[in-house]
């Protein structure tokens, strides 16, 4: 992994999470276009390079990569999960010690024809979230028409922009 990547002094740290059949290939390209430096990370590593960070990261996981995301709410700056499966994520996961702590703006995006992870996930996380931390910012966007694999079939451009955007009005 190239070190100087990791020493940046861009917009932040994405640290990119997903199922092991998804390319990250065109976000991490347009990511790095606007001024962030973009990793692509394995699901298993993710605990171990949030750690060894000095700068703030920003998590977007797919799929099963944003529930592994959702588990790092107290350790980020922010957390984007898009397409998150569900279960796992009950109380538990957002434990009383993690209740307790700050934590940045999570934005969660689904596809409409998501049957995979629904709208009613989204809303569920989207409830577990805002009951955890009712301090926090907690955002959902659901792309009518989209699918469950929305980050790389056509009109991903559409979802990875609307990410770019988001994080530009919390501040990142």
């Amino acid at each position: 992994m190239d070190e100087g990547i990791l020493a940046s002094d861009g917009r932040g740290l994405v640290l990119f999470v997903g199922d092991s059949w998804l390319s990250w290939r065109h976000w991490t390209s347009v990511f790095d276009e606007n001024g962030y430096d973009s990793i692509v990370v394995p699901t298993a590593a993710i605990n171990d390079m949030v750690e060894r960070q000095t700068r703030r990261v920003i998590l977007i996981g797919h799929g099963a990569g944003a529930r592994v995301t959702l588990r790092q709410r107290s350790d980020v700056a922010c957390v984007v999960a898009i397409s998150p499966l569900r279960g796992g994520l009950a109380g538990r996961s957002w434990g009383r010690a993690q209740r307790s702590a700050a934590v940045g703006p999570l934005l969660l995006v689904g596809g409409g024809h998501d049957g995979v992870a629904t709208e009613r996930t989204l809303r569920r996380y989207e409830r577990r979230h805002r009951q955890s931390f009712p301090d926090a910012v907690t955002d959902h966007h659901v792309f009518p028409g989209h699918g469950h694999s929305l980050v790389v079939d056509s009109g991903w451009g559409e979802v990875a922009e609307y990410v770019l955007d988001w994080l530009t009005s919390q501040g990142l």
